[in-house]
């Protein structure tokens, strides 16, 4: 009769191999019933604990952020806008495209701001009154969320959001409809000189590389 075949050492080592992967890839663990239950790999264990491990810093790190963002409460109470202080709101204004004619009103009209803190400290509203318009007020939190707003005509739209920065309330309107990279920031905190004034300043911020146009307004205490 013809010789039995044996098999090919080629097909040994395959099987040898298949059975030593299986084994590093599954474990097996005998439960009290007898059944067997299959537990991931020791790779993957280490892996899936080093995913959870950085969402943990990185919550970490996201709730430190949050919590160091909190409403000045120094800022708080009613300020007046002292003119003979304050640069003219020229370059900003006409940036955006105002009348010149709109340049006079705006550095002589009487303004008077009011600063309220939210009561948890992450946020804050900032209320605007001038001789001419009445009260406009603006809220903002500090989350990162921005909302669609109108300007005072309807004529126009934009996102604001809100912020603190080294004890500065800021309000950040991105200017989505100029296209992108136009936005307005209102910074409004302590003047860092030491005048125990409330130093405003407004920036525009522009595309294509053009500089930003910053102009600073200073307001005093109003005392009851």
């Amino acid at each position: 009769r013809p010789p039995r075949s044996t098999p090919k050492p080629s097909s040994a080592a395959s099987d040898v191999y298949k059975r030593q992967t299986w084994s590093s890839r599954v474990a097996v663990s005998r439960r009290r019933d007898g059944a067997t239950a299959r537990t991931a790999p020791r790779s993957a264990t280490r892996a899936m604990s080093a995913y959870e491990d950085a969402v943990r810093t990185t919550l970490g790190a996201l709730a430190r952020a949050l919590d160091a963002k909190r409403c000045d409460a120094t800022l708080e109470g009613a300020w007046k806008l002292d003119v003979a202080r304050s640069e003219s709101l020229g370059p900003f204004l006409r940036a955006l495209g105002a009348p010149r004619i709109a340049t006079p009103i705006a550095d002589n009209l009487p303004t008077t701001v009011t600063v309220k803190c939210d009561d948890d400290g992450r946020g804050f509203a900032i209320v605007d009154a001038t001789a001419l318009s009445s009260r406009n007020e603006t809220r903002a939190r500090f989350d990162g969320a921005e909302t669609l707003r109108t300007t005072r005509g309807g004529r126009k739209r934009f996102y604001l959001s809100g912020d603190a920065r080294e004890g500065a309330l800021v309000i950040v309107c991105r200017l989505f409809e100029r296209g992108e990279g136009w936005a307005t920031e209102q910074i409004r905190g302590m003047d860092p000189s030491g005048s125990g004034m409330l130093r405003e300043r407004n920036v525009l911020k522009r595309p294509n590389g053009e500089p930003d146009v910053v102009v600073d307004r200073f307001f005093r205490r109003v005392v009851d």
